[in-house]
């Protein structure tokens, strides 16, 4: 997914409440536009600069800025500066969203450039609904 995902709290360290990953990112863009049923998903940016779109908001973020997305709003972000940028992804309750990365980490660099389509029953699997492309910036 456009970098490299170290998992600094797994949810078998905290009993399913919470997850985070650092996330290193190499590449432009983002996911696709989905809300999570039952998680809220929290962006921390330490490096780069980053699109995020919450509802109808959409915030541009840079070091040491932060987001918040409730459950059940649409939301989605993308990097968006050339070179490194990083990020902390966190997912509260974690739900299966460790088990979702794995299978993520499988397709390598093959994930599909219209991942609201290709990979939308993966997403919902894990508890999440695509409801429209990546961001375009």
């Amino acid at each position: 997914m456009g970098g490299q995902f170290d998992c600094k709290v797994s949810s078998k360290d905290t009993d399913g409440a919470l997850l985070m990953y650092d996330t290193v990112r190499q590449a432009k863009g983002g996911p696709a536009l989905h809300f999570h049923e039952s998680q809220d998903e929290l962006f921390y940016i330490i490096k780069g600069e980053f699109i995020v779109k919450v509802g109808n908001e959409t915030f541009t973020l840079k070091e040491g800025d932060f987001a918040f997305a409730p459950r059940k709003i649409p939301h989605t972000f993308a990097k968006t500066n050339d070179g490194e940028g990083q990020m902390l992804v966190m997912f509260q309750p974690a739900g299966s969203m460790e088990d979702f990365f794995k299978e993520m980490e499988k397709m390598g660099q093959n994930i599909p450039k219209d991942m609201e389509h290709a990979l939308k029953d993966l997403f919902s699997t894990h508890g999440m609904q695509v409801v429209g492309p990546p961001l375009k910036y």
